[in-house]
Protein backbone atom coordinates (compact mmCIF):
# COMPACT_ATOMS: atom_id res chain seq x y z
CA UNK A 1 0.00 0.00 0.00
CA UNK A 2 2.88 2.36 0.75
CA UNK A 3 4.11 1.89 -2.82
CA UNK A 4 0.78 3.07 -4.22
CA UNK A 5 0.80 6.11 -1.96
CA UNK A 6 4.35 6.95 -3.06
CA UNK A 7 3.29 6.54 -6.69
CA UNK A 8 0.28 8.82 -6.15
CA UNK A 9 2.52 11.51 -4.64
CA UNK A 10 4.85 11.30 -7.64
CA UNK A 11 1.98 11.50 -10.15
CA UNK A 12 0.26 14.42 -8.40
CA UNK A 13 3.54 16.36 -8.34
CA UNK A 14 3.95 16.11 -12.12
CA UNK A 15 3.84 19.28 -14.21
CA UNK A 16 0.25 20.06 -15.33
CA UNK A 17 0.87 19.33 -19.02
CA UNK A 18 2.60 16.01 -18.34
CA UNK A 19 -0.08 15.02 -15.83
CA UNK A 20 -2.94 15.62 -18.26
CA UNK A 21 -1.07 13.99 -21.15
CA UNK A 22 -0.71 10.85 -19.03
CA UNK A 23 -4.35 10.93 -18.01
CA UNK A 24 -5.51 11.32 -21.62
CA UNK A 25 -3.11 8.59 -22.72
CA UNK A 26 -4.44 6.01 -20.27
CA UNK A 27 -7.97 7.16 -19.37
CA UNK A 28 -9.10 9.01 -22.50
CA UNK A 29 -10.57 12.50 -22.49
CA UNK A 30 -10.56 14.28 -19.14
CA UNK A 31 -13.96 15.79 -18.52
CA UNK A 32 -14.24 19.07 -16.64
CA UNK A 33 -14.80 19.67 -13.82
CA UNK A 34 -12.21 17.18 -12.61
CA UNK A 35 -10.48 16.26 -9.40
CA UNK A 36 -6.80 15.29 -9.68
CA UNK A 37 -7.06 12.81 -6.83
CA UNK A 38 -10.01 11.07 -8.47
CA UNK A 39 -8.13 10.88 -11.77
CA UNK A 40 -5.11 9.37 -10.01
CA UNK A 41 -7.35 6.81 -8.31
CA UNK A 42 -8.85 5.90 -11.71
CA UNK A 43 -5.32 5.51 -13.11
CA UNK A 44 -4.38 3.26 -10.16
CA UNK A 45 -7.43 1.10 -10.92
CA UNK A 46 -6.32 0.97 -14.57
CA UNK A 47 -2.91 -0.33 -13.48
CA UNK A 48 -4.47 -2.89 -11.15
CA UNK A 49 -6.34 -4.71 -13.93
CA UNK A 50 -4.61 -7.91 -15.05
CA UNK A 51 -5.46 -7.32 -18.73
CA UNK A 52 -3.79 -3.90 -18.70
CA UNK A 53 -0.71 -5.16 -16.86
CA UNK A 54 -0.31 -7.98 -19.40
CA UNK A 55 -0.48 -5.46 -22.25
CA UNK A 56 2.13 -3.21 -20.58
CA UNK A 57 4.44 -6.18 -19.92
CA UNK A 58 4.06 -7.46 -23.48
CA UNK A 59 5.33 -4.14 -24.88
CA UNK A 60 8.61 -4.25 -22.92
CA UNK A 61 11.52 -5.05 -25.21
CA UNK A 62 15.11 -6.09 -24.47
CA UNK A 63 16.36 -2.49 -24.24
CA UNK A 64 13.57 -1.55 -21.83
CA UNK A 65 14.35 -4.60 -19.70
CA UNK A 66 18.04 -3.67 -19.60
CA UNK A 67 17.29 -0.15 -18.31
CA UNK A 68 14.76 -1.47 -15.78
CA UNK A 69 17.25 -4.09 -14.57
CA UNK A 70 20.04 -1.52 -14.20
CA UNK A 71 17.68 0.76 -12.31
CA UNK A 72 16.68 -2.13 -10.05
CA UNK A 73 20.31 -2.99 -9.28
CA UNK A 74 21.47 0.60 -8.81
CA UNK A 75 18.39 1.77 -6.92
CA UNK A 76 17.23 5.40 -7.08
CA UNK A 77 19.79 7.11 -9.28
CA UNK A 78 20.43 10.30 -11.22
CA UNK A 79 20.08 10.17 -15.01
CA UNK A 80 23.78 10.77 -15.61
CA UNK A 81 24.76 7.95 -13.27
CA UNK A 82 22.40 5.56 -15.04
CA UNK A 83 23.69 6.74 -18.41
CA UNK A 84 27.25 5.78 -17.46
CA UNK A 85 26.02 2.21 -17.33
CA UNK A 86 24.91 2.42 -21.01
CA UNK A 87 27.38 5.00 -22.39
CA UNK A 88 29.09 2.50 -24.70
CA UNK A 89 25.76 1.46 -26.29
CA UNK A 90 23.84 4.73 -26.80
CA UNK A 91 24.49 8.42 -27.06
CA UNK A 92 23.09 10.63 -24.30
CA UNK A 93 20.29 12.12 -26.41
CA UNK A 94 18.93 8.71 -27.48
CA UNK A 95 19.26 7.45 -23.93
CA UNK A 96 17.21 10.39 -22.59
CA UNK A 97 14.56 9.77 -25.26
CA UNK A 98 14.39 6.14 -24.17
CA UNK A 99 13.97 7.21 -20.53
CA UNK A 100 11.23 9.65 -21.55
CA UNK A 101 9.44 6.82 -23.34
CA UNK A 102 9.68 4.63 -20.23
CA UNK A 103 8.27 7.48 -18.13
CA UNK A 104 5.36 7.99 -20.53
CA UNK A 105 4.59 4.29 -20.25
CA UNK A 106 4.71 4.63 -16.44
CA UNK A 107 7.47 2.00 -16.11
CA UNK A 108 9.81 4.47 -14.39
CA UNK A 109 9.19 7.67 -12.46
CA UNK A 110 11.18 10.72 -11.49
CA UNK A 111 11.17 11.12 -7.73
CA UNK A 112 11.74 14.79 -6.96
CA UNK A 113 11.11 14.45 -3.23
CA UNK A 114 14.53 12.90 -2.67
CA UNK A 115 16.58 16.09 -2.38
CA UNK A 116 18.45 18.44 -4.67
CA UNK A 117 18.47 16.20 -7.73
CA UNK A 118 15.53 14.23 -9.07
CA UNK A 119 16.16 10.50 -9.00
CA UNK A 120 14.88 7.84 -11.37
CA UNK A 121 13.04 4.93 -9.80
CA UNK A 122 11.05 2.00 -11.06
CA UNK A 123 7.37 2.90 -10.94
CA UNK A 124 6.20 1.88 -7.47
CA UNK A 125 2.84 0.69 -8.79
CA UNK A 126 4.51 -1.78 -11.19
CA UNK A 127 7.62 -2.56 -9.16
CA UNK A 128 6.53 -6.00 -7.91
CA UNK A 129 5.39 -7.32 -11.29
CA UNK A 130 8.50 -5.98 -13.03
CA UNK A 131 10.77 -7.57 -10.40
CA UNK A 132 8.97 -10.86 -10.87
CA UNK A 133 8.74 -11.03 -14.65
CA UNK A 134 11.12 -8.59 -16.36
CA UNK A 135 14.09 -7.65 -14.21
CA UNK A 136 16.94 -10.11 -14.62
CA UNK A 137 20.59 -9.24 -13.90
CA UNK A 138 21.61 -11.75 -16.58
CA UNK A 139 20.38 -9.21 -19.18
CA UNK A 140 23.07 -6.66 -18.37
CA UNK A 141 25.67 -8.87 -16.70
CA UNK A 142 25.71 -12.00 -18.83
CA UNK A 143 27.56 -15.05 -17.65
CA UNK A 144 30.24 -16.46 -19.88
CA UNK A 145 32.24 -19.64 -20.04
CA UNK A 146 35.98 -19.71 -19.40
CA UNK A 147 37.86 -20.45 -22.63
CA UNK A 148 39.09 -24.08 -22.78
CA UNK A 149 42.52 -23.11 -24.16
CA UNK A 150 43.61 -21.51 -20.90
CA UNK A 151 45.29 -23.78 -18.39
CA UNK A 152 43.54 -23.81 -15.03
CA UNK A 153 46.56 -22.48 -13.15
CA UNK A 154 46.99 -19.61 -15.67
CA UNK A 155 43.36 -18.49 -15.52
CA UNK A 156 42.44 -15.77 -13.08
CA UNK A 157 39.46 -17.41 -11.44
CA UNK A 158 38.51 -14.48 -9.20
CA UNK A 159 37.65 -11.76 -11.72
CA UNK A 160 34.92 -9.20 -12.35
CA UNK A 161 32.65 -11.41 -14.50
CA UNK A 162 32.69 -14.12 -11.84
CA UNK A 163 31.90 -11.67 -9.06
CA UNK A 164 29.09 -10.10 -11.12
CA UNK A 165 27.69 -13.56 -11.86
CA UNK A 166 27.68 -14.52 -8.18
CA UNK A 167 26.10 -11.18 -7.28
CA UNK A 168 23.48 -11.67 -9.98
CA UNK A 169 22.73 -15.17 -8.73
CA UNK A 170 22.36 -13.98 -5.14
CA UNK A 171 20.00 -11.17 -6.18
CA UNK A 172 17.70 -13.67 -7.90
CA UNK A 173 17.68 -16.04 -4.91
CA UNK A 174 15.90 -13.69 -2.54
CA UNK A 175 16.63 -14.30 1.13
CA UNK A 176 20.17 -15.79 1.38
CA UNK A 177 20.60 -15.62 5.16
CA UNK A 178 18.81 -17.58 7.84
CA UNK A 179 17.36 -15.82 10.88
CA UNK A 180 20.45 -16.76 12.90
CA UNK A 181 22.77 -15.07 10.37
CA UNK A 182 24.13 -18.19 8.66
CA UNK A 183 23.95 -18.67 4.90
CA UNK A 184 21.18 -20.83 3.46
CA UNK A 185 22.19 -23.86 1.43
Amino acid sequence: MADIEKWKKIVISLHEQIFFDLMRNYLGDVKTPFNKHTLIDELAVFFSREKNIEKIISLIDKNDAAVLTALSILGPVKIKSLYQFFADKKNYYDFCLHLQNLEERMLICTDESSGDYPLLIISPILDDILEERIINPEIIIPSSAVPRETAAEDALWLNDPLLFSVFSYLLRQGQILKLDGNFRK
